[in-house]
């Protein structure tokens, strides 16, 4: 189908391509670095495709063709919605799509219904031929009313079902949107929850006593309705707090899934400190998978190692929107910052004292990495796989062989 009568508002760019040219001159194939992927280029443009990627200056057709294949972005195309509205100036981005390894992310954020829907059905048309695509829901931190999620979840459910793909949800909701009913609701659908949980500032009152009240009794609503597995709890540490405290606390509560975005403070012991709480949460992750047991997912280690896994790409960057700082970094591929683009984590300001936290949580991931897959490298695949459905313990002995995931990671 032409898309020539798409609108295009300007924010266009080529994609990084590489013509693979036969021995007559032809191009049959299209290289795209950085979706990983090789396309077939159909016979009527093979002769003139890869003179138009030099020049940039391609035919109605070949346009077509570009842009149905998204091998000619627009970002997200985020000035461009179903119903026509685009995003006001400063505003968050609607929308994105993104592919990581095998897994297309398709990101909706504070859509009405209309365009929310639109938007899911384009970015399915993205992510054909990915075998698992992740929806990423946001109304800034609020639960949309009128059905919208259960919506949007049996829409892409069908869609995906048709397409042959896995699909999997998650929604970003404030601890003060919590109410039993709301938890209520949250287990029917098969939506995971990241759960904004707010800030902690240490101090030596025991972490437990020093929860914001919403978090508290947001935690109860959702454990009465068993859904720790299903819940990401986001944490903000300022001050003089502790990661081993959060760790420790969270691992008392039978938390599963775990962030903490650190705040940087005055002097430097803050950052010893949160180095020597990522080796100890290392250490404890090793010591549980060796007694095997179900780690604490702590998702700004385990996002790095799942990242790790993928041979490429390892989520592309695109390096003239490096900073000079980032494009000598070691660490620009792997940190939270470059984490943001498929939205798995809040957005954070990039900062000299942000980017040392970001360096920290990357070494230790390698660290912890490296020994892991010393150890046992399919335990790496099965138990940071992802989507993966997992028991609380792992078999030991020949029924090893057969443990892993209900689904492929």
């Amino acid at each position: 189908m032409s898309t020539i009568g798409m609108p295009m508002p300007g924010a266009l760019r080529w994609r990084a391509l590489h013509p693979l040219i036969d021995g007559d001159g032809a191009c049959s194939l299209i290289y795209d670095l950085e979706r990983a992927a090789v396309l077939e280029v159909p016979e009527e443009l093979q002769l003139h495709v890869a003179a138009a990627l030099e020049t940039g200056d391609p035919d109605d057709d070949l346009l077509s063709w570009l842009v149905g294949e998204d091998l000619i972005t627009m970002d997200g195309w985020q000035d461009w919605l179903p119903d026509g509205q685009g995003a006001a100036a400063g505003t968050p981005e609607p929308w994105f799509f993104r592919l990581e390894g095998e897994a297309a992310h398709v990101g909706i954020a504070a859509l009405p219904e209309e365009s929310a829907l639109g938007v899911l059905e384009l970015g399915f048309r993205q992510a054909f031929g990915a075998p698992r695509v992740q929806v990423h829901l946001d109304w800034d931190g609020k639960l949309p009313g009128a059905g919208l999620v259960e919506r949007i979840v049996a829409e892409a459910g069908g869609i995906a079902a048709d397409a042959g793909q896995d699909v999997s949800f998650d929604l970003a909701l404030d601890a003060d949107q919590v109410t039993p009913a709301v938890a209520l609701f949250l287990s029917s659908l098969p939506v995971h929850v990241r759960l904004r949980c707010g800030a902690i500032a240490g101090g030596e009152a025991p972490l437990s006593r020093t929860l914001p009240p919403a978090t508290e009794r947001a935690l109860l609503f959702l454990w009465m309705e068993d859904l720790a597995e299903r819940v990401t709890l986001a944490f903000t540490l300022a001050g003089d707090a502790r990661l081993r405290d959060l760790w420790r606390w969270a691992r008392r509560l039978g938390v599963r899934h775990l962030d903490a975005v650190r705040v940087p403070a005055g002097g430097d012991a803050w950052l010893r400190d949160f180095e020597a709480d990522l080796r100890e949460i290392a250490e404890d992750v090793c010591r549980d998978l060796q007694a095997r047991v179900i780690p604490l997912d702590f998702r700004p280690v385990t996002r790095i190692v799942r990242r790790l896994q993928q041979s490429e790409p390892l989520g592309f960057l695109q390096e003239e929107d490096l900073t000079d700082v980032c494009s000598s970094c070691w660490a620009r591929r792997l940190c939270r910052n470059s984490a943001a683009l498929v939205s798995e984590s809040d957005a954070e300001p990039r900062t000299p004292e942000s980017c040392a936290v970001w360096r920290g949580e990357a070494d230790s991931a390698l660290r912890l990495y490296h020994r892991l897959a010393q150890a046992d490298p399919l335990q790496v695949l099965r138990a940071f796989g992802e989507p993966c459905t997992l028991p609380d313990e792992l078999p030991a002995g020949p029924a090893a062989e057969s443990w892993g995931p209900k689904a492929p990671c």
